[in-house]
């Protein structure tokens, strides 16, 4: 997200000149409370800081945003500072989103088809657009994990299964619960590539009203749907929504915006942990496994292949 682009602009004054540590597109539901937390998500300080709004040459103008303000931000350029106008140290977390990779999912078919039945049966329409699905016509709709399964390790690591509630057998939605129909939404094919692309989060926290991260905007302020008519312990889960919420602003609101690679996530179709798979023309395959690759080793995961393996690729 190029810098100049952005309406919002949040800068470190104590550099010379001073650095952006932070921004955002304001499409007019962004609130200053709303936008105060996503920022704690992206700054370390020593101490406690507030934004002011920013004349031309970078200094502090009039009192401070109030961070339990619920009213809009207004757009323009804010500097970080202490309540006394004094100059902090801060800087921008180490934490980077994690790329949503080509998934790599060992759960099998029967857990991936119940997965995506469950989820069907359950929305029956793109909970985001409110578009029905017609007639049992599926193809324009994906079902889409909010935590992706092929950061199973870091679902392990946060022990994210600990906010299932799911009591559906182990068999349907596996032994940690990543399958489970809490971790999925049934969202039309291209809502689903923006969801992975973070372009978009839901903020369970102020009423699963939508904040889209782009310059367009056009699903800024939707309102998820959720089904009513079942019980809580089926429908999406609050904490996984929290931290999809979290990777969409340190992928576009930390700094000047992180530069984001292609990546797709066709419903676990071109599961890398299927060998047969890697041979395939999938649309800039080699690419695709260097994301793959370079993922995992960020993250540390170990891949245990149990026979030698010999890649044939032809690209």
């Amino acid at each position: 997200m190029p810098r100049y682009l952005r309406n919002v602009h949040v800068y470190d004054p104590k550099p010379q000149p001073p650095v952006v540590v932070g921004g955002i597109h304001q499409h007019g539901s962004l609130s200053i409370s709303d936008f105060y937390s996503m920022m704690d998500t992206v700054l370390v300080a020593q101490s406690s800081w507030v934004l002011f709004f920013a004349d031309a040459q970078y200094q502090p103008v009039g009192t401070a945003l109030d961070r339990e303000d619920c009213s809009v931000l207004p757009v323009g350029i804010y500097v970080v500072m202490s309540a006394e106008k004094q100059l902090l140290d801060v800087s921008l977390t180490p934490e980077r989103h994690r790329p949503r990779t080509l998934s790599l999912d060992n759960s099998g078919p029967i857990r991936k088809d119940g997965f995506r039945n469950r989820v069907r049966e359950r929305d029956r329409r793109c909970c985001i657009t409110g578009e029905l699905v017609e007639s049992g016509r599926y193809h324009p709709f994906r079902t889409t994990h909010i935590f992706p399964v092929a950061h199973r390790d870091v679902w392990d690591l946060l022990q994210l299964s600990q906010h299932i509630r799911d009591d559906a057998p182990e068999g349907e939605q596996g032994p940690a619960s990543i399958n489970s129909v809490q971790n999925g939404l049934l969202l039309r094919s291209d809502i689903h590539n923006r969801f992975d692309d973070y372009d978009f989060a839901i903020n369970p926290d102020n009423g699963y009203r939508i904040v889209d991260f782009t310059e367009g905007g056009k699903l800024d302020g939707h309102v998820l749907w959720i089904n009513q008519n079942v019980e809580p312990r089926y429908r999406p889960s609050d904490a996984l929504l929290r931290d999809h919420f979290s990777q969409c602003v340190l992928a576009n609101v930390k700094g000047a915006g992180e530069q984001r690679d292609e990546w797709v996530d066709f419903e676990d179709d071109h599961d890398l942990s299927d060998f047969s798979n890697w041979g395939r023309r999938m649309g800039g395959g080699l690419s695709r496994l260097e994301l793959e690759l370079a993922t995992r080793l960020n993250s540390h995961e170990t891949l245990v292949v149990q026979q030698p393996l010999v890649v044939k690729m032809s690209l």
